[in-house]
Parts: structure tokens; sequence; C-alpha cells
């Protein structure tokens, strides 16, 4: 979505869509720390898809360290996008077309 409204020069588009990638990282990191413990309900049921992802990978033991970091990108990129269009909109408004 980001892609899209940068490329037709949307800003706020490109901002939102920010935001939303970075509040669906948010859950994936809670899914993610979740692969050990496996308390959250899966909607259709089976395996946990990020407990089998990180035993082939040998790192379930650092679920939760990989899901911190997915969680501290996630936030990045929230406040990263907010900042970002707000600058854009300060810019706009002085006169000054610079990012």
């Amino acid at each position: 979505m980001a892609v899209h409204f940068a490329r037709s020069g949307h800003t706020a588009g490109v901002a939102a869509g920010a935001v939303w990638l970075g509040e669906s990282l948010l859950n994936v990191g809670r899914y993610m720390a979740d692969a050990r413990v496996q308390a959250l309900p899966l909607a259709g049921g089976g395996d946990h898809d990020w407990a089998e992802i990180f035993s082939r990978w040998g790192v379930l033991h650092r679920e939760t360290q990989v899901a911190g970091l997915t969680r501290a990108l996630a936030l990045a990129l929230i406040v990263g996008a907010v900042a970002w269009l707000f600058r854009r909109w300060r810019a706009e408004s002085s006169g000054n077309s610079t990012p």
C-alpha cells in the first residue's frame, strides 16, 4: 500500500501504509513470542507457524528476543512514519518543498 501511494505521490497514504505495516508487525511479534508457550488461540488450528519456523532455524529458545526486535522495528516504523508525515506537512505549510 505504501509503495502504491509513493508512486502516486500521496504523502498521507505512504504514512498510513507504513503505520499499517508497523501495526501488523506488532501482531506478528506477539505471535512470535508465543512460539514456545503456545497460549494464543490459532485461527485454523493445527501447528503454530512460528514454533515450526523457529524450530527449523534452531532458534526456538530465542523467540522472545526475535519477537522483541520485531516489535521494536514495528514501533520505529510507526513513529518514523508519523514523524516523516509531520515533517512533510510542516515543510509544505511553510512553503518549503524539501522532504
